[in-house]
């Protein structure tokens, strides 16, 4: 015998489906608003993959199978994120000096991180125009999203997946704690904004108006009922901008150090050490 999910679940679905439609609208988007568009849309795919995670669905090959193919798109924006998040350092350790000989270094290297990004979305463009092909994937995500069927799962179900969600970001911490590596770290930032991104979606069902009553009723018991034994999204949220600013400036880092032999590169990477 079937049974209709409860009406949280349902709330949760419907979350997971509007970030799919979110992700296209931000593919869609042009101009000066291309590299902000891709990260808002590489934002979308994080916050699908959450709330779908909350469902219920892992063991279903077919869920499996939508998952991923929103992992790989994602990816797929990876390198463009990456170049524009360098631009955006560059461009922050440039306003931090006043305009005199030391601003040299980081204008040079502002400018060659951003001609660097502007070829990369450029090639990207030219590859797959108007990110079409990309936007079709998503939009065969969303058809193949709509096609699934959710089993029978209760908040009690909801509230377990997000224990072991937390659980996970334990196992993490204690990993990074042992290797200190940068593939430790990245695993750790990534349950922990997985973690974080779950309890905001909870948090919206528990108190957005359209959510229906019964929806809300039964996310707010989950959210008091998992605060009582993990951190809370203000505490994850810190954890994951002090993680994230650590891994951008070891981005920055690598990138400088491959600058050809100059007294730019020298001056930059003591700057960046704090030398």
């Amino acid at each position: 015998m079937t049974h209709e999910p409860a009406a949280m679940v349902l709330a949760l679905l419907a979350h997971a489906a509007e970030q799919l439609v979110l992700m296209d609208d931000y593919l869609g988007r042009r101009g000066i608003r291309l590299h902000g568009s891709i990260h808002e849309a590489r934002k979308a795919i994080r916050r699908f993959r959450a709330a779908f995670a909350l469902c219920g669905a892992a063991d279903d090959p077919r869920a499996s199978a939508v998952d991923h193919t929103a992992q790989r798109l994602g990816r797929s924006l990876s390198k463009l994120r990456d170049a524009h998040v360098l631009v955006q350092l560059a461009s922050k350790r440039l306003k931090g000096y006043d305009a005199n000989g030391s601003r040299r270094p980081w204008r040079f290297v502002h400018e060659r991180l951003k001609k660097t990004r502007d070829d990369l979305a450029s090639a990207t463009l030219k590859a797959d125009p108007e990110f079409e092909r990309r936007r079709a994937r998503a939009r065969a995500l969303q058809k193949a999203f709509a096609s699934l069927t959710c089993d029978a799962l209760t908040p009690e179900a909801v509230l377990l997946l997000l224990r072991q969600s937390s659980a996970r970001v334990r196992r993490a911490e204690r990993a990074c704690q042992q290797h200190v590596t940068q593939g430790a770290r990245h695993r750790y930032r990534r349950r922990l904004r997985r973690l974080r991104m779950q309890l905001q979606c909870v948090t919206a069902l528990a108190h957005e108006m359209s959510v229906p009553k019964e929806a809300q009723l039964q996310a707010r018991w989950v959210l008091r009922e998992a605060l009582d034994t993990m951190p809370g999204i203000n505490e994850l949220d810190a954890l994951v901008t002090a993680l994230g600013g650590r891994q951008d400036g070891e981005m920055l880092r690598r990138v400088v150090r491959r600058l050809p032999e100059s007294a730019h590169r020298r001056t930059l990477v003591s700057a960046i050490e704090g030398k």
